[in-house]
């Protein structure tokens, strides 16, 4: 439980839960620190729920439409799978603090329920 409620405080803080079509959500996390996202992918990988591995989604150096430039690598780590997202979903739903997350989850939740 300690894993899920640290990843919980984590998504609350950098990360996002979307709908993305009536069956369908993902769950992403975007950081520098490349160190916690492979963090995450093992504690998510070790009981079962899939997610490809983190990778750069910004490289150092990118200069946006304004003029600031990325001085750091950005890293994201994405879960999509219906059934793996679901199991994440109700693992983190008790440790979530943020109320849009929550909501968020909660919808998530019912797109990603297996439907029969």
């Amino acid at each position: 439980e300690c894993f899920f409620a640290f990843l919980a405080g984590y998504v609350d803080a950098d990360g996002s839960i979307r709908t993305v079509g009536p069956r369908s959500a993902r769950l992403d996390v975007q950081t520098y620190d490349s160190g916690i996202l492979h963090g995450i992918w093992e504690g998510t990988s070790a009981v079962g729920i899939y997610c490809a591995s983190p990778r750069v989604v910004v490289q150092a150096g990118w200069t946006n439409n304004v003029g600031i430039v990325q001085r750091q690598d950005k890293w994201g780590i994405w879960i999509h799978r219906r059934k793996h997202l679901h199991q994440l979903l109700r693992r983190l739903l008790v440790h979530l603090r943020h109320a849009k997350r929550r909501n968020d989850a909660l919808t998530a939740l019912h797109a990603t329920q297996s439907r029969t």
